[in-house]
């Protein structure tokens, strides 16, 4: 709420007047092509696209479609108004470095279970992490598994890992 609020005020002031029916698209883009401009006075830097469009962008959306909704403005001047966010740079590695991968394994052996806690989730701290470690498969993949995706045969123990496995039957 009070996101929208700011993103009501700045357009506002932007605009120079509160006459919601006399917005226009074309003010919508002046307005996300300034504050893309200003400088965060927190930061000193300006401010992000992702800010302008999951805040500013999206609270005014949501402003001015309720204004449709409820008959009080013909149309939607955000519709179709965007910011191109871009990709951030991963900082690090997508894998666990060596000593990361021995604290959680070193966790995961040494685990005990509390009272109130079930034994299935006990088991699943203790044994969801090698199971990771041992096959390169997600948490979700793992934990999905069924009795059915399990098997051994002379070459050795073997899953199957399906999409359908995480689906609940309607």
């Amino acid at each position: 709420r009070a996101s929208y609020g700011h993103a009501v005020d700045k357009l506002r002031k932007h605009l120079k007047h509160d006459d919601a029916a006399s917005v226009a698209p074309e003010d919508i883009i002046a307005f996300k092509d300034a504050r893309l401009k200003e400088i965060n006075p927190r930061t000193g830097k300006p401010v992000s696209p992702k800010t302008v469009k999951d805040s500013d962008l999206a609270g005014l959306k949501a402003i001015f479609g309720w204004g449709v909704k409820n008959r009080r403005l013909e149309s939607n001047p955000v519709d179709g108004v965007t910011v191109k966010v871009p990709r951030t740079a991963r900082k690090r590695q997508k894998s666990f470095t060596d000593e990361e991968a021995r604290l959680i394994l070193n966790a995961a052996s040494t685990y005990r279970r509390s009272k109130r806690e079930s034994p299935k989730v006990a088991a699943a701290k203790r044994w969801v992490p090698w199971l990771c470690a041992y096959t390169g498969a997600r948490v979700g993949e793992i934990v999905q598994l069924r009795k059915q995706d399990v098997r051994q045969d002379e070459s050795g123990w073997h899953i199957r890992i399906t999409p359908e496995a995480g689906r609940v039957k309607d």
